[in-house]
């Protein structure tokens, strides 16, 4: 059968007991999308079981929405053969993890999880219907699946922490053995390297996700968020009796479609680069799922369009950059900016924005078109564009643009402002009008060639008074 899901937050949904799709998301929420995969069934009963963990505020990585579950099971003949919103549906709360606040991963990241063993499970009750909403639409990447797991060694212990190693950086669900004391409160961390050789960040923000153990020997595996990291730390109250912390597993979420072209050559010292590079992009392209306190749950505009090249030339992938092209796209704030990251969180007062940004995604746009040869992106954000540039070009002093002032206004890297937000917006600088530049010569052959050469002719006398002044 097929199976179709959508979730106001991150969720994995098991096919008699086997998991048969997952996804940590950031969708808009009046935009929401499902995972359409097939999964095999037998002759009789079959249980569906998804369950969704929802964060109730929204971050830097993602809009604030509803919780809800949207999903179908259909057969091979096309009928619908079970549908949320019909009778015979349960749900109950995940009553082991803590509902409310708590404290933050990362200021653009999310809530930090805590899991109970000692909490007894919720009574099931009848689903409360939800008020009517948007269908969701098939999500244009493809769904992850497991991989095989990688085994973590051990490789520190001491009175209040044991760290393990998994050899190298992936991305996906973590899962270990757990046996302390009924009451321990085990702090889960993850990163990338060690640092004095522990688990730890410098500084006073040390996040951390947390296990309280029942007393009993367990095997704990969350699946509402990826870890992306080599180390694993589980840090408890020092000098604790009876802490046993085992089989610690990272099970990779698998995203096809990443086979690169053979490369061989005399030198190995090239080899073993072009392994490690081809390595470092896939894990970049995984970004935006990964949980991880210097990764982000989100595309920037620049970052999105310098890896939607690699995307281009080493895989041949281009659906996938249209697709986070097209969200970024979406969340277009009202002054006519794109948005320092897409999604985000939901109030546009509390969205940062890098003026240059939105000069980038428009240059990703045009890239995009011209590699896949399919324009499609181009004429769903043509007229919105026009409306961007003239919101982008408004401000003119000396020949250049500025682009506004604004509080939320990050002039990121540019060594002629103060490198962060609220920064008055003069003098004109060279990042924001170089970007535009290359934006507007970007542009123009597009427009010209859907039969607009007037507008296209615009843009590229724009684009030649910036480089006239610029260069002066």
């Amino acid at each position: 059968v097929t199976l179709r899901v959508a979730a106001g937050g991150e969720f994995c949904a098991e096919v008699n007991g086997r998991v048969a799709t997952f996804g940590v998301y950031r969708d808009f929420p009046d935009r929401p999308a499902y995972n359409e995969v097939s999964v095999p069934t037998k002759q009789g009963a079959n249980a569906l079981a998804v369950g969704v963990f929802h964060s109730g505020n929204g971050f830097g990585s993602h809009s604030d929405g509803t919780p809800g579950l949207w999903a179908e099971v259909v057969s091979a003949d096309g009928r619908t053969l079970a549908a949320t919103g019909e009778a015979g549906w349960r749900c109950r709360p995940l009553a082991n993890y803590t509902f409310g606040k708590l404290p933050i991963t990362f200021g653009t990241l999310d809530w930090t999880y805590e899991y109970d063993a000692n909490r007894p499970a919720s009574e099931w009750r009848e689903p409360v219907a939800a008020a009517p909403r948007v269908k969701p639409v098939k999500r244009p990447v493809a769904a992850p699946h497991l991989g095989e797991p990688i085994v973590a060694r051990e490789v520190y212990r001491d009175s209040s922490e044991v760290g393990f190693d998994l050899g190298t950086i992936a991305c996906g669900w973590i899962e270990f053995g757990v046996k302390a004391p009924k009451g321990t409160r085990i702090r889960i961390k993850n990163r990338e390297v060690l640092n004095d050789g522990r688990v730890r960040i410098f500084g006073d923000v040390q996040p951390g996700d947390f296990y309280v153990a029942d007393g009993t020997a367990a095997v704990f595996r969350h699946r509402y968020r990826y870890y992306g990291c080599r180390y694993l730390g589980f840090e408890f109250p020092k000098d604790s009796q009876g802490v046993e912390i085992s089989d610690v597993k990272l099970i990779p979420a698998v995203y096809d479609g990443f086979e690169t072209p053979p490369f061989d050559c005399d030198d190995e010292f090239f080899n073993r680069l072009h392994r490690a590079s081809v390595k470092t992009l896939r894990l970049c392209w995984m970004g935006r799922h990964v949980s991880n306190v210097w990764r982000e749950q989100a595309w920037y505009p620049y970052d999105l369009r310098f890896e939607a090249l690699y995307d281009y030339t080493l895989w041949g992938m281009y659906g996938e950059s249209a697709a986070n092209l097209e969200q970024v796209g979406r969340g277009t704030l009202p002054n006519g900016y794109a948005p320092c990251v897409g999604p985000a969180v939901k109030d546009p007062e509390k969205r940062i924005w890098i003026p240059m940004y939105t000069f980038a995604w428009m240059t990703a746009l045009t890239e995009n078109c011209f590699y896949s040869g399919d324009d499609g992106l181009f004429k769903k954000f043509s007229g919105q564009i026009k409306g961007m540039l003239d919101a982008a070009l408004a401000i003119k002093k000396d020949g250049l643009y500025l682009p506004p002032e604004g509080m939320m206004r990050w002039d990121y890297c540019d060594p002629a402002l103060e490198d962060w937000v609220g920064t008055p917006n003069d003098p004109p600088n060279a990042f924001y009008n170089l970007y535009a530049r290359e934006a507007l010569l970007a542009l123009a052959p597009l427009y010209r060639a859907h039969g607009e050469a007037a507008y296209a002719e615009k843009l590229e006398c724009l684009a030649a008074e910036i480089g006239e002044r610029a260069v002066r």
